[in-house]
């Protein structure tokens, strides 16, 4: 799949949010995902303390896109033993993202 793929989430209502965070997952392998500032924020505080925000940090471009590889998620959470971006506020889209993908998406 190509990283042309954008997808902003922010501005769609809850029904059309769940649709969309669960179809970048099972459809696309990479995409880039225009993130808020408060991501933005986390991913600047946590640095590299873990592979996947190490990865996420190395895919942060543009402002607030980052690359999404979806494999490359899996295996860093997977390498870790975690499931979900630590400290991360559970309602954030990044966050529900990488949940959805988690460690067993590409074992």
């Amino acid at each position: 799949m190509s990283s042309d793929i954008y997808l902003t989430i922010k501005d769609l209502g809850d029904e059309r949010r769940e649709q969309y965070l669960d179809d970048c997952v099972s459809l696309w392998g990479v995409f880039k995902l225009q993130i808020t500032q408060e991501e933005i924020d986390y991913l600047q505080w946590i640095g590299s303390r873990y592979e996947v925000t190490d990865l996420l940090n190395r895919n942060l471009h543009e402002g607030d896109l980052v690359s999404i590889d979806c494999e490359a998620i899996s295996d860093a959470l997977r390498a870790e033993g975690i499931d979900r971006l630590p400290c991360c506020s559970e309602d954030s889209d990044l966050n529900q993202i990488v949940w959805r993908i988690g460690p067993e998406l590409y074992e």
